[in-house]
């Protein structure tokens, strides 16, 4: 085997930290013949050390040249060299094939001592390799004193992963792991494979200070002696601080607020740095008030503040681009602290804050800084309040939507604020501008970088979301594609085989036959629940099922419906919410058709097929694998374009389709509130009258027709139901017949159709004679023989 291959071993792979460092770089240092007799090495080194020119020759800072460790680029300024020998060893670990007394073979690990005057726990040089634990004990808590007023508990047994023990079983995981790898792993592990004859005698591991984009840092490494990263954390942390003090963030107390602060009758909140690497690669600090250490005053619990929701984003973009508004997405710099205190919170500044030693760091809170409780609220109203004064209105339904009309009453710009981060549309690029800059008169902001694309279309990221708004051609689409490449990459699964469907049998989430799996599987649904949230509807029945297993004890099975579900996703990674004027046309053209159906004619009033907010509902009745619970799916449309939607499982027992059906509605017809409140709040009530209700249930539709004030003439059989839910009795003038082809939230109660599925998106999906793959359904799964955009998917299989 050729020595110094350069193929890394993530942290999850190979399991092993030492001194809280991250494992970036396993290479293998020299390999001998096999059956060549000669001593286990186990080399412990460390800063001044020098390392032998024959154990790392292959290294490529240090090739041809004694190295002084810790002077090389971009490596720990300590390694570990880790040997074993013989047949005994199969794998690489961080511990060496050891005699006991006895004669008999053990796995010793490295016993690493390490200076109490360095935070990082490196490397010291010792004289000597030390196998096994240490004899010596450890001193556990502090000394028994005046302060114990009871006996004191023994504590359990030591799990700390800086224990030799924890190193050892680390070590012995690496091992095993290297033992069962499967295929994929095989490839990327290629290098440590020996030809025949050879055995593995020496490696290396390399350690590294770096911290990758998008990832927190600790302050002892970031601001230790030897990380070469130390100075850009150090210009992010005096930037921090030169930012607070020109703000005029604190002032010190007074003498009366010193004496109160002695007398216990003054709290001071500790503070703390947390450092960040932004995902640009940006090194960023930020001083945060520890919040939970701050008692509220019982007469004052007012802590909220409101931000724009997903469903007030989407409203907002499709009224954008169907108005051809020209949208800037903009952050605003240092918000919290231009918002005033108006309460008395004292804190105390980290050492690196404060002026010398003598300094106590007590404060006197003046603006409001993170962390603290009441900060967002405070900025929220300072912010609102310029707003205001701008001549910007608020939605009293949808916080976080401001709109700002001409003398007219006609909307001419249209702005989410979502804490800092703001997209402000205008009529026109100059009056984007205008607006923009009056706004960063009073709060200094920075324009988020865009990118146009071959379309002309503007590219932006919306909180995750991948935006691309044309305001010449008046489209909008809206996908998840960046976060589904990353949710992929996280899970490893970016080569599996993509499939039409995003369906499985639930039972097998609960089958007790299948073994336990170390799956992340809450951290995979709740992604999945973040991208069907978002822009992703088609996947909000199969989450949903996944998240009611989310108690369990992680199985294969269930960690193979998760990957089912991917693979899905695989599949549809560009799908997404659009909106154009061409779909809008086609979407009003078939659905005012209906109007002549034999269930609508001369029982609907045509003029609602006009209104720009549709709802569907849909029901599954009795599909709940446990409980035997109907499935209530509502899907709520703008100008064609679906802007809310939800699954759930319903709360009460429902004993037929039509009951379902009726708790369906009900379910509609309360989320609907919301967006037909926002829509009339940008278009004007008079232009924005209520919708229809699309139901394809027609024993449903015709009892609910007959309204509050007929209740006798509602069948028996379905009474009951109608005195539960009333609220679809009220809404009698707006039931409407849908066909079940027509039904938009057909895909939110069930996931094996790819038809309906891609219904949600688009309104004319080609159906044709092809299945979808029955092999993966179970046996009370109902297929469809439906296909759509996936054709060519298929026939690469």
């Amino acid at each position: 085997m050729a020595a110094g291959t350069d193929a890394p071993v993530t942290e999850a792979e190979c399991k092993y930290h030492l001194a809280g460092l991250t494992p970036v770089e396993w290479r293998v240092t020299e390999v001998r013949p096999a059956g060549m007799d000669s001593e286990p090495r186990v080399y412990e080194l460390g800063a001044p050390d020098t390392v032998p020119n024959s154990h790392i020759d292959d290294h490529p800072h240090t090739a041809g040249t004694n190295h002084t460790v810790g002077k090389h680029d971009n490596v720990h300024d300590s390694l570990l060299k880790a040997t074993s020998h013989g047949n005994e060893s199969k794998g690489l670990s961080a511990g060496v094939q050891d005699k006991n007394d006895d004669g008999s073979d053990r796995l010793g690990s490295v016993n690493i001592p390490t200076s109490s005057n360095d935070p990082l726990g490196s490397i010291d040089a010792s004289p000597e390799v030390v196998f096994g634990p240490s004899s010596a004990k450890r001193p556990r808590g502090r000394p028994k004193g005046s302060k114990d007023t009871k006996p004191r508990k023994k504590r359990g047994p030591n799990k700390n992963k800086n224990s030799p023990e924890a190193k050892a079983a680390a070590a012995q995981d690496f091992v095993s792991f290297l033992s069962m790898m499967d295929e994929h792993a095989e490839d990327q592990f290629a290098h440590f494979a020996m030809d025949d004859g050879e055995e593995l005698v020496e490696a290396e591991v390399f350690l590294s200070y770096e911290c990758e984009p998008g990832q927190n840092e600790k302050p002892a490494r970031a601001f230790h002696p030897n990380n070469p990263y130390r100075p850009k954390w150090v210009e992010s942390k005096d930037k921090e601080q030169t930012r607070l003090e020109s703000y005029k963030a604190w002032r010190k107390l007074t003498d009366e607020e010193e004496l109160r602060w002695r007398r216990g009758q003054l709290q001071a909140v500790p503070c703390a740095l947390l450092l960040n690497r932004k995902r640009c690669g940006r090194y960023k600090s930020r001083l945060v008030v520890l919040g939970d250490r701050w008692r509220q005053p019982s007469s004052d619990n007012s802590v909220y503040a409101s931000v724009v929701s997903q469903t007030g984003n989407r409203v907002a973009m499709t009224f954008a681009a169907r108005e051809g508004f020209t949208p800037i997405p903009f952050d605003t710099q240092n918000a919290f602290v231009q918002a005033q205190m108006d309460r008395e919170v004292a804190i105390t500044l980290p050492p690196s804050f404060r002026d010398d030693d003598d300094d106590s760091g007590r404060r006197m809170l003046c603006k409001a800084l993170y962390g603290l409780p009441v900060s967002p609220r405070l900025w929220a109203k300072t912010l609102a309040a310029t707003l205001s004064k701008l001549g910007w209105v608020e939605c009293k339904y949808e916080p976080g939507v401001w709109v700002k009309r001409d003398d007219k009453g006609k909307v001419i710009g249209i702005l989410t604020v979502y804490v800092d981060d703001c997209v402000l549309c205008a009529a026109a690029p100059e009056l984007a501008e205008e607006e923009c800059a009056k706004i960063h008169k009073h709060h200094e902001l920075t324009k988020i970088a865009t990118t146009t694309n071959a379309d002309g279309a503007l590219c932006l990221d919306l909180l995750g979301a991948d935006i691309e708004f044309n305001a010449k051609a008046r489209t909008l689409k809206l996908s998840m594609k960046n976060f589904i490449n990353k949710l992929l990459k996280r899970f490893d699964l970016q080569e599996m085989k993509p499939r039409p469907h995003p369906g499985f049998p639930e039972q097998q989430l609960y089958s007790k036959a299948s073994s336990p799996s170390g799956f992340a599987y809450r951290g995979c649904v709740g992604a999945l629940q973040w991208l069907s949230s978002v822009a992703r509807p088609d996947l909000a029945h199969a989450t949903n099922v996944l998240a009611r297993a989310s108690s369990q004890p992680v199985t294969k099975a269930m960690a193979n419906m998760c990957k089912l579900v991917l693979r899905y996703v695989i599949a549809t990674k560009d799908l997404g919410i659009m909106y154009s004027p061409e779909l809008e046309a086609e979407y009003q053209a078939k659905f005012e058709s209906l109007v002549e159906h034999a269930d609508n004619k001369n029982a609907v009033n045509s003029a609602q097929a006009a209104a720009p907010v549709h709802t569907f509902t849909d029901a599954s009745f009795g599909v709940t694998y446990r409980e035997m619970r109907s499935v209530s799916g509502v899907g709520i449309f703008l100008f064609g374009t679906p802007v809310d939607w939800k699954t759930k499982v319903q709360t009460v027992f429902a004993i037929s389709t039509t009951e379902s059906e009726w708790i369906a509605l009900s379910d509609g017809i309360e989320l609907g509130v919301g967006v037909q409140s926002l829509a009339e709040f940008l278009i004007g009530k008079e232009k924005s009258p209520k919708g229809p209700l699309w139901c394809d249930n027609r024993g449903a539709v015709i009892s609910g027709r007959k309204g509050i004030k007929n209740t006798e003439e509602i069948p028996k059989r379905t009474r009951h139901v109608a005195l539960r839910f009333a609220k679809v009795l009220t809404e009698a003038e707006r039931l409407w017949f849908c066909p079940t082809d027509y039904q938009k939230a057909d895909g939110l109660t069930k996931s094996v159709n790819p038809f309906a599925l891609k219904h949600i998106f688009i309104n004319h999906p080609p159906p044709s004679s092809k299945y979808v793959d029955e092999s993966e359904l179970g046996d009370e799964e109902e297929v469809v023989n439906y296909y759509h955009v996936y054709q060519a998917m298929i026939d690469d299989e």
